[in-house]
């Protein structure tokens, strides 16, 4: 696995694909890592190269005491595209890699073709601004991961599937405190309107799962352009629940841009 070490953070992330059309950025949400993308580069990467990163505090990354808001995340992917050489991407978030993609594109480093939205918070509704906000103060009152846990629990999905349920929840769970509370601190006050409104020429595909992250009605006014798919039978990971769906999504996106 390559890594890079920037501001004294090593960062671990995966190469799949093949080089060819743009290359996806793949940034994955809290409490997972850059392989669960892999599902997805078995169906996109037969033209282009996914570059797939653990964020810091997760996976293989060093996980220092801090920064984790959402700019510092898309510095850490910046310094990760230099290091495999890719300048052009489409940004692919899940979760709270819908937050960073928005960073990315703001900052304006990386030249950032289009961006996808797995299930994210880029327009947070205030039901999970307010249930996000209940797990910050559990945090500071020192029961954060039991809270946590219990949250998660009913998003993760695979209700057929008790294995990969319990994997699944088991690995949300090993992020540390240290971590888990500033990222989500950086998700409820992150607002992308500004950004998606001065972008109008930067593509955008949201892929909602019924997890009432994102308000559509406030994005359908922000970006009326934008692509709002949803799909069907899963919860919030739908690319690891049911890749094909997806990648039908994000592949006909990026063939109608000539991405």
């Amino acid at each position: 696995m390559p890594r890079v070490v920037t501001d004294g953070v090593s960062l671990a992330y995966e190469l799949h694909g093949h080089p060819g059309r743009t290359a996806l950025l793949c940034l994955h949400g809290g409490g997972c890592r850059g392989s669960d993308f892999a599902p997805l580069a078995g169906l996109l990467g037969d033209d282009r190269v996914l570059v797939c990163v653990d964020q810091r505090g997760h996976g293989d990354s060093d996980k220092p005491v801090g920064p984790y808001d959402p700019h510092t995340l898309a510095a850490d992917a910046e310094a990760v595209c230099r290091h495999a050489g890719v300048s052009r991407v489409v940004v692919v978030g899940h979760s709270l890699g819908g937050p960073v993609a928005i960073a990315l594109l703001a900052r304006g480093v990386l030249d950032v073709a289009g961006v996808v939205s797995l299930d994210s918070p880029l327009l947070i509704t205030d039901g999970m601004s307010a249930g996000m906000q209940q797990l910050i103060d559990a945090y500071a009152a020192g029961n954060g991961p039991a809270f946590y846990r219990e949250f998660m629990a009913t998003v993760v999905g695979w209700p057929d599937d008790g294995d990969a349920f319990d994997a699944r929840l088991a690995l949300l769970c090993t992020v540390p405190d240290h971590v888990m509370e500033p990222l989500l601190e950086g998700v409820v006050t992150h607002d992308a309107t500004d950004v998606l409104t001065a972008h109008p020429d930067v593509p955008l595909l949201h892929i909602d799962a019924g997890s009432h992250i994102t308000d559509l009605d406030r994005l359908a006014a922000a970006r009326p352009d934008a692509w709002v798919g949803k799909v069907v039978g899963t919860a919030h990971y739908p690319h690891l629940e049911s890749p094909a769906q997806v990648a039908a999504m994000v592949a006909h996106f990026l063939g109608r841009h000539g991405l």
